[in-house]
This record gives structure tokens, C-alpha cells and sequence, in this order.
């Protein structure tokens, strides 16, 4: 039996606008990058959630995603907000169906 491991990488999102780019809040540091480059090293599959992506108004949240998404250089971000329940269905369909595509809220 083959068992696959997928990961997923929790990323703080809340700040709006972080002065300081070492700030883990909306991008992305060093540890987070080594990390993704060990997991596709290894060809491990993996999600990244930003999470409490309701704290951000509209366009900080897209300013600040393709932020994360350039800096950790990954086609895809799950916004999650447990608080909205945004991204919660598709985070769960991701833990239990590993490889699979999100799904709309």
C-alpha cells in the first residue's frame, strides 16, 4: 500500500499593509521558502492557506496574496477565514481528498 503525504502550509495573513518584509503576516520569510523548496525537493504536494484573510479589505487581500503568491512562487493560495467560513469547505475537500482541485465557495 502507497501512502501519500500532503501538506499544507499554514501562512499568517492578517497584517495590511508590513513595513518590516522579514514580518511573517502577508509574506513570506526565509523558513517559509525553505520549507516549499525541501517539499518540492522531496516532490512532496503541497496547499498554502493564508488564513484570516477576513481582517483585509478587498484589495489589501488581493494586493497581499499575490504578494505571498510571488514571494513563495506558487500558483495557488487558499484563503481561509474560520470566522466568514470562507475557504473552509475547500480546505476541508483538500485535507480529505489530497491533489485535489479547490472547490468554489
Amino acid at each position: 500500500m502507497v501512502c501519500t503525504l500532503s501538506l499544507f502550509l499554514f501562512a499568517a495573513f492578517a497584517a495590511a499593509e508590513v513595513p518590516d518584509p522579514a514580518s511573517h503576516f502577508g509574506h513570506p520569510i526565509g523558513v517559509d521558502k525553505q520549507l516549499l523548496d525541501w517539499l518540492r525537493h522531496v516532490s512532496r504536494s503541497f496547499v498554502v492557506v493564508a488564513t484570516k484573510t477576513d481582517r483585509l479589505s478587498g484589495n489589501q487581500r488581493t494586493r497581499n496574496l499575490a504578494a505571498l503568491k510571488n514571494g513563495l512562487e506558487v500558483d495557488e493560495i487558499l484563503p481561509v477565514s474560520a470566522r466568514t467560513n470562507t475557504g473552509i469547505k475547500e480546505l476541508w475537500a483538500r485535507i480529505e481528498n489530497p491533489g485535489a482541485e479547490a472547490l468554489p465557495d
